[in-house]
């Protein structure tokens, strides 16, 4: 018998082996413990077994007015997946009640069957993409700290204006990415013309937006600022730095590669998004 349950810090720190099967490596739960103190665990839930023991759990992070990303994790061990998955869906889509035009998008392994089919059932099919994961390793410490642009407030709409190629960005988020340090620039001129934005963990660095200006696409920068990203991270002592892209993205995907970055197969994902 599964039951439900609102998610607490105890229950969480208890779930580490299902996220890190989730994740397919070891996670780590100082980080997993700071984004629930840091994120309102409303709708949160935990699926657990008649021992007590956790089995599932649905988090959110909202990403901005106008969208929020979600996470499902069933353990391998369950002989349920699917079920769990579509119930702990139902109780999250039950407890949020999401305005028209809002985006939810759901992370799933490419390779689990089970929980890509319980979101289908669920209507999380409006748009399915496939984003590959490319990793690379930093040799600490060991490349000369580049001299990073200064970014002002006359730079926002250079960097909305490269944001755009992936999505529309606020200027309430550029200004929050700023005040945070999460973005990082490349410069011709006085002119931004390729941008990064980055979510640091414990040990390992994530490019979670990377765009170049249309009008200066194929000319070298996102090479330049990737190289500078990388050089800053080494001296910062971050092991890893690693990325998440669109399948369709070739020239993006050859930069990476060309840049030293490793393709991490069993890591693909598959995307389920859904307006309302």
């Amino acid at each position: 018998m599964m039951r439900l349950m609102p998610i607490d810090l105890p229950k969480l720190a208890s779930m580490q082996k299902i996220l890190s099967d989730s994740a397919g490596y070891e996670t780590s739960m100082e980080d997993e413990l700071e984004y629930f103190r840091t994120t309102n665990p409303k709708s949160w839930f935990a699926a657990v077994a008649d021992s007590d023991i956790p089995i599932g759990f649905i988090r959110s992070f909202s990403q901005g007015p106008d969208w929020t990303l979600g996470e499902i994790f069933v353990s391998q061990e369950s002989a349920h997946r699917t079920e769990t998955a579509r119930v702990l869906g139902m109780a999250f889509l039950k407890e949020n009640n999401f305005e028209k035009g809002h985006r939810l998008r759901f992370d799933v392994s490419k390779f689990d069957i089970d929980i890509n089919r319980a979101l289908q059932e669920l209507g999380l099919s409006d748009e399915k993409k496939e984003f590959l994961y490319f990793e690379m390793p930093l040799r600490l410490a060991d490349a000369t700290q580049p001299t990073l642009p200064v970014i002002r407030d006359s730079d926002y709409a250079d960097i909305s204006e490269a944001l755009v190629n992936l999505h529309p960005v606020t200027l309430l988020e550029i200004t929050d990415w700023v005040q945070n340090n999460q973005l990082r620039v490349s410069k011709n001129g006085e002119s931004i013309v390729s941008v990064a934005q980055l979510v640091f963990y414990t040990d390992s660095v994530e490019i979670v937006r990377f765009a170049t200006k249309k009008s200066d696409l194929r000319k070298g920068n996102a090479q330049i600022l990737l190289s500078n990203i990388c050089a800053e991270m080494s001296n910062l002592r971050y092991k890893k730095i690693f990325l998440k892209v669109e399948s369709i993205r070739q020239p993006a995907i050859s930069c990476y590669k060309k840049m030293g970055f490793q393709e991490i197969t069993s890591k693909a994902q598959v995307w389920h998004s859904k307006w309302f």
